[in-house]
């Protein structure tokens, strides 16, 4: 299904996190957002997503258990960013694009790795949309974009170009 770029250029699989439960602020997974978590593991296994090298996940317990399952079958550890976490209340939006402009353009580019998957919330992947030097526009997805969605990307070695999506996907 997927065509891989040459590994000398990054790869990013930014993921919003799969189905959550509605019983907190910072709720669990529910029983589907489970099952969506461990058919990311599969879907990696049948190279139709490359293999992580970085596991990073905003601090949301729903991010994390969305990644744990790849962390556990490749033993990868799973860093959390607060950079990565949604909006918070207190936060302007000026500075909300701001933080995620440093993460992308500042400390992204700093980790060395050839594929990483992120995983965030919606309002962080409608920002991204915005700022971000992808090749296409994917602003009209955001109104749909489900939970375990993703967009698989390639970036090239000046980061400032343009970045290449490769594919976009739900994990169902």
């Amino acid at each position: 299904m997927s065509v891989f770029y040459s590994m000398a250029q990054k790869e990013i699989v930014l993921f919003r996190h799969a189905k959550k439960e509605f019983q907190s602020s910072d709720p669990d997974l529910s029983p589907e957002g489970v099952k969506q978590a461990q058919m990311i593991v599969q879907i990696v296994q049948k190279h139709k997503l490359p293999q992580p090298q970085h596991l990073i996940s905003s601090p949301r317990r729903r991010a994390q258990q969305t990644l744990v399952h790849l962390q556990e079958e490749f033993q990868i550890p799973l860093i959390v960013d607060p950079a990565l976490d949604e909006r918070t209340t207190h936060e302007t939006r000026l500075e909300f694009k701001t933080r995620i402009n440093h993460f992308l353009f500042k400390d992204l580019p700093l980790k060395s790795f050839s594929c990483a998957f992120l995983c965030t919330h919606l309002d962080w992947i409608e920002m991204f949309a915005e700022i971000s030097p992808l090749n296409v526009d994917i602003s009209s997805d955001i109104l749909h974009i489900p939970p375990a969605y993703y967009y698989h990307m390639s970036i090239s070695h000046d980061d400032a170009k343009e970045w290449t999506l490769i594919q976009k996907g739900q994990i169902l």
